[in-house]
């Protein structure tokens, strides 16, 4: 070993991820003050080791009650992200996941699936698919419309052919 260099001790897995969780009293959320995902999704992710990464909720739960078997996820009872608190953590699937979000009055469709305008990838606004959607009428919805309208607005056929067909816009009337 060169001189001047020596490895690096390092500390038990279960004191480095602890050392990151701010745990208050046994009923309060004890929130991750690590590092997050992003600001959308802010749930705390901890560094096991050198290229594994984990869930901060799920490391947590894990080290209390053992691994979760795989399709099950670490949910929380208290609706924060970043509570690492083994006692508001629970095991579940995605749909138990789902359905909790719905029971509970988080489930906000507009936000959770944004459709129309407020779609990052939108092209169209509504105002332009209602205009489609009118001379769609007008020429009885006829498929050979699609091309022309098509090159009008800026998008592909099949978008048109979508709109025409009711696959999508159909919030637009």
């Amino acid at each position: 070993m060169p001189i001047g260099i020596y490895p690096r001790k390092r500390k038990p897995i279960e004191e480095r991820f602890w050392a990151l969780v701010d745990k208050r009293g046994p009923d309060e959320c004890w929130p991750w003050k690590g590092a997050i995902h992003d600001d959308k999704y802010p749930y705390g992710i901890f560094c096991v080791e050198a290229g594994l990464v984990a869930r901060s909720n799920r490391f947590a739960y894990e080290l209390v009650n053992g691994l979760l078997p795989d399709g099950l996820f670490a949910l929380h009872k208290c609706d924060n992200p970043s509570c690492c608190n083994p006692a508001h953590l629970f095991a579940g699937t995605h749909q138990i996941n789902m359905d909790d979000m719905v029971a509970k009055g988080r489930y906000n469709h507009d936000r959770n699936f944004p459709r129309g305008s407020s779609h990052g990838m939108a092209k169209l606004n509504e105002k332009i698919v209602s205009d489609i959607k009118e001379a769609l009428r007008l020429t009885g919805c006829k498929s050979g419309m699609d091309l022309s309208l098509s090159i009008k607005h800026g998008v592909s056929k099949a978008s048109i052919s979508y709109i025409r067909l009711g696959k999508t816009w159909r919030h637009v009337s």
